[in-house]
């Protein structure tokens, strides 16, 4: 993407995905998740696969959100850098505000996902729209829902073996500089490639102390 092209978006949206094209080479979608995963915090992977034995066209990387979105035991929270701030209202709502506040173009070359939100809902947070009795212990002291917010992701393209690394730009103020904000984009975008070419992808050693193990069922 050309700077004018970027200044074009801009005057549009409020989020526009900056990306690079590199061929995948021996790199697989896992071997770049066990890579990302040193380097970052909070990485997900998500492979596509469409039911059966058939592969969709891509798979989803990426780590490092610059916000998370929790809910635990009704109380909603954003956690950004390194401040915590406590949301009133429903979750449902405050999810749907979250996933829908910026605009971002559908370029075509681009898969749909190029940022966004990777989490989940878990079951019980439909006791926050309806009325369901005897709710069951917490045994597991997880939270309720956990959505983090990614905005650099790296599309493995099965189809064509290549791997698109995406920058998406958030565009907060009124009078952005858009040069500089085009500038730092391809920045991150050097660092991103050059995670690919670091670390060996090994999985790295794994203990487990079966002594400590106790199961939680009869």
């Amino acid at each position: 993407m050309s700077p004018d092209q970027f200044r074009k978006l801009a005057s549009n949206y409020t989020a526009i995905p900056v990306y690079r094209v590199l061929l995948a080479d021996t790199l697989t979608p896992v071997s770049v998740f066990l890579k990302l995963r040193q380097a970052g915090k909070m990485p997900f992977l998500l492979e596509s696969v469409e039911g059966g034995e058939k592969l969709a066209r891509y798979s989803f990387i990426g780590m490092n959100p610059f916000q998370v979105l929790t809910c635990t035991d009704h109380k909603v929270q954003v956690h950004e850098k390194d401040t915590v701030m406590d949301l009133e209202g429903n979750y449902y709502d405050i999810l749907h505000e979250y996933t829908s506040h910026y605009r971002e173009p559908r370029l075509p070359e681009l898969p749909h996902f190029t940022a966004g939100a990777v989490g989940y809902s878990s079951y019980d947070t439909i006791r926050m729209t309806e009325k369901l009795p005897n709710p069951p212990p917490d045994d597991l002291g997880i939270p309720e829902a956990v959505w983090a917010f990614y905005d650099e992701v790296y599309a493995f393209d099965h189809v064509k073996h290549r791997i698109l690394i995406i920058k998406t730009v958030r565009i907060d103020s009124d009078f952005p500089d858009i040069t500089g904000l085009y500038e730092n984009a391809q920045r991150r975008l050097d660092a991103m490639e050059g995670l690919l070419a670091a670390g060996d992808g090994k999985p790295g050693t794994l203990s487990i102390d079966t002594a400590s193990i106790r199961s939680n069922v009869t």
